[in-house]
């Protein structure tokens, strides 16, 4: 391979127009995968302990730690399908499977991402609502899950199913006969 004029590399026929598009610098590739291999081990770890932390927590169960719960998942999440499979591009330098998988792949990187991204919206709209107005917190539960199940909806996370009927069950069920909680 030749240097071309403006430092690049040549095609093997010489053209200059005609670069070659797929190198790789090992030590690079070997730097990343050393902090690809970090950052997988201390966001597994440190999940798993937070996920072991709240299993232990599982009678006194708070809203708050309710979302802790979710936010340890999906930075699990973010881990495994993330920085993972980057790690192992590193590694083998092309993606090896089928286009089936490559695109799970893609989808679960992305569903992660915004899953973490989306936990910590909502934590922070619950604190909002609880510091800055904690009387109507209590007052006014039925619209405040309406509030963030739409916040949710706007932010392209839908609840579906039935576990979304056992956390947000509708507001006349939530009621009991004293007309408290």
């Amino acid at each position: 391979m030749e240097e071309g004029p403006a430092g690049g590399l040549l095609s093997p026929a010489g053209h200059p127009n005609l670069t070659v598009l797929h190198t790789r610098d090992e030590e690079l590739a070997k730097a990343e995968v050393g902090v690809l291999g970090t950052i997988l081990a201390v966001a597994t770890v440190g999940n798993l302990g937070v996920l072991l932390a709240m299993y232990r927590l599982r009678r006194k169960m708070s809203r708050m730690h309710l979302f802790i719960l979710h936010l340890g998942l999906s930075d699990l999440g973010v881990g495994l399908f993330q920085v993972l499979p980057q790690l192992l591009w590193k590694v083998t330098y092309r993606f090896v499977g089928p286009d089936p998988l490559c695109r799970a792949v893609k989808y679960l990187q992305v569903l992660s991402m915004f899953a973490s991204t989306y936990m910590l919206m909502v934590m922070t709209l619950d604190r909002y609502l609880a510091v800055c107005h904690p009387l109507q917190s209590l007052q006014h539960l039925c619209s405040r899950k309406t509030t963030i199940l739409s916040h949710s909806h706007q932010a392209g996370v839908p609840l579906h199913g039935d576990s979304a009927r056992e956390l947000y069950p509708p507001c006349d069920e939530a009621v009991t006969e004293s007309g408290t909680l």
